[in-house]
């Protein structure tokens, strides 16, 4: 009996038993095909962990449960997949697997444009390029391409979503830097702007040192080790929520947390520049007051 209907906006793939291994799916909950359910058309299906959420949304057990996808009548739940994740536009979640056998004969529930896709597993990843060859050789022959012709195929290979990442992270990171360095540009202004504010409150302060004998190369360095105490500290409680955030993002995806302890020296030293630029000017300011003035400065 069926129970209700919904639009889940999911991808249906025909495929057969070792798609699973081959595209890097593990399983949940049940099994995956038999090379008979596939040989036979049996009207069987496997779920992405998005599709049971959906449509068992009381947590029961998906495992021999009916559902019917689009046209093609009823499939009985054999397995779901572990979740994969979306990202980019594609669904890793939203996802259902049934026999190309089955797919082949109800071809009404296939778009007018579909394809084939046929994925391949290598063992030993230093034979990438010798089975990507192998594979566009024996693909020209079968597609009957006339030596020097443009290929009416495509070669996909598993880390050419990753080189697509990595480009998109490294725009990010111009970014990213550009912002950072914009904002360490106010941070240095308003260090520096309350350095200065510090030193005209304390004149009188700076007077009374350089009466009792104090010389210029000591005042100097009061104010340069003060300004560099404060980026410091604001350095230092940056790295601590960083890596709280860090941390809380990973607990959240259930991954590994890397300290980045390059990038921490490296945040460190910054602040060491930032407050030595940011205080040189007001300590200068500070150490060339004349005692007498600054006595007098109410």
């Amino acid at each position: 009996m069926r129970i209700k209907k919904t639009d889940p906006n999911i991808q249906v793939d025909g495929t057969n038993e070792n798609f699973i291994f081959t595209s890097g799916y593990k399983l949940s909950a049940g099994r995956n095909f038999s090379q008979q359910e596939i040989k036979d058309g049996r009207r069987v299906i496997i779920i992405g962990s998005d599709v049971a959420q959906k449509l068992f949304k009381k947590h029961e057990d998906p495992i021999d449960k009916t559902i019917a996808i689009g046209d093609g009548g009823d499939f009985k739940v054999i397995g779901v997949l572990e979740t994969k994740g979306n990202s980019f536009g594609f669904g890793g979640d939203r996802i259902a697997l049934m026999p190309i056998t089955v797919v082949r004969t109800y071809t009404n529930m296939l778009s007018p444009d579909w394809t084939y896709t046929i994925s391949v597993l290598i063992h030993d990843p230093n034979m990438m390029d010798e089975a990507i060859s192998e594979a566009r050789g024996l693909f020209r022959i079968i597609r009957k391409d006339r030596i020097g012709a443009d290929e009416d195929f495509g070669i996909t290979k598993s880390d050419d979503l990753s080189n697509v990442l990595i480009s998109q992270i490294s725009k990010l990171t111009i970014g990213a830097t550009v912002i950072g360095i914009i904002t360490l540009l106010g941070a240095a202004i308003g260090l520096m702007n309350i350095m200065l504010v510090s030193v005209t409150e304390r004149t009188m302060e700076i007077g009374i040192r350089k009466s009792m004998g104090a010389t210029k190369e000591m005042i100097r360095n009061q104010f340069l080790i003060e300004a560099i105490l404060i980026s410091q500290m604001g350095g230092i409680c940056g790295i601590l929520f960083g890596l709280a955030i860090g941390n809380l993002i990973a607990i959240s995806f259930g991954i590994g947390f890397i300290v980045p302890w390059m990038w921490i020296f490296v945040a460190v030293i910054i602040c060491l520049v930032v407050g030595v630029v940011s205080g040189l000017y007001p300590a200068l300011k500070a150490s060339r007051l004349d005692p007498i003035d600054a006595l007098r400065y109410e």
